[in-house]
């Protein structure tokens, strides 16, 4: 009688011991199988997404809201559905006078953090039904100069698609890379340096229709009608609909050193690029802080490439490898 007991106390053990395998096994396969995982590792099954109440405030126009989680997740998937986001700048030589090395450092910049970069040029802009039009509006005060081209790298983007662009001279800093496919203010043509168009983001149709706004405002604009003074004109009517970002809070402008070779790692904490601009590098040597010597009489924009890439280095040695610049 003994031995039968004992044989049939070792069967309920060895049934129990099974059952709490399986359910071992079943959830860990439920947890960390591909198909049952969303982005954040919560099993589908599962879990629930709490949808955000609603607020009675009105959103305000200069930042971005909250996502749901359902639209986050969503973006997470056509994200990972595509290429690498794309960031556009429009560059032109003039008279066969360029800035190729400057190219260069833009493309290693931005690409380092992730995006794909492609050149946009004349025959971009050309493609878009607003062409003539604008071409009408713009070669009677600027020919086929410099300024001429500002004009155009507007149709160039609005032919492309829209997106992202950015002055060859303007790098990213403490980008939000998240944003880099899903455009700010539901895609809403932004500026992020008010109106100097270093850094824009916006839709394929509000590059088309800002380029609408710009030819209409071109005849408006008093003095020199350079692209960005016209830019102005659309802003001072704040009837426009675009966002004209502060760039206290989302750009930095210049060669922030507090002396020679060290940099205002403070300052570059803030907003998600700098624009190291022609006039900010004139500056910089006039204040003894441009990162190259330069001999006498030479023109600092004969080095701008140089420095724009060694301030980039200095920043990132200074301020993030040392972790004291927001990622």
């Amino acid at each position: 009688m003994l031995t039968k007991l004992k044989s049939a106390l070792k069967r309920k053990v060895g049934v129990t011991i099974l059952c709490l395998l399986s359910v071992a096994l079943l959830s860990s396969f439920q947890t960390t199988d591909p198909a049952f995982m969303d982005y954040e590792g919560v099993s589908r099954r599962t879990s629930t997404v709490e949808k955000p109440k609603e607020s009675s405030a009105a959103p305000n126009h200069h930042e971005d809201t909250e996502p749901s989680k359902d639209k986050e997740n969503a973006d997470l998937t056509a994200t990972s559905q595509r290429s690498k986001p794309i960031m556009y700048t429009f560059y032109e030589k003039v008279g066969g006078v360029g800035e190729d090395d400057l190219i260069q450092v833009w493309k290693d910049e931005w690409q380092a953090i992730g995006f794909d970069t492609q050149i946009l040029t004349m025959e971009d802009a050309k493609k878009h039904p607003l062409y003539d039009e604008m071409e009408t509006a713009v070669r009677p005060i600027f020919g086929s100069s410099y300024n001429a081209f500002c004009f155009y790298r507007w149709l160039a983007m609005a032919s492309t698609g829209g997106g992202w662009m950015s002055d060859y001279d303007t790098f990213p800093t403490n980008f939000p890379i998240e944003e880099a496919t899903k455009l700010p203010n539901d895609g809403t043509l932004t500026s992020f340096e008010l109106h100097v168009p270093s850094l824009i983001s916006g839709t394929k149709e509000e590059w088309t229709r800002t380029c609408k706004l710009l030819i209409e405002a071109i005849p408006r604009t008093k003095g020199f009608a350079s692209d960005m003074l016209v830019f102005k004109t659309i802003r001072e009517d704040r009837n426009s609909g675009i966002h004209f970002l502060s760039p206290e809070r989302h750009m930095q402008h210049g060669f922030h050193y507090n002396s020679p070779r060290k940099v205002n790692c403070e300052q570059m904490k803030i907003g998600r690029a700098v624009h190291l601009s022609h006039t900010k590098s004139r500056d910089a040597v006039h204040a003894g802080l441009f990162p190259v010597e330069l001999d006498e009489g030479v023109d600092e924009a004969t080095h701008r490439a140089e420095a724009c890439k060694i301030f980039m280095m200095d920043w990132r040695a200074q301020c993030v490898e040392r972790g004291t610049s927001q990622s």
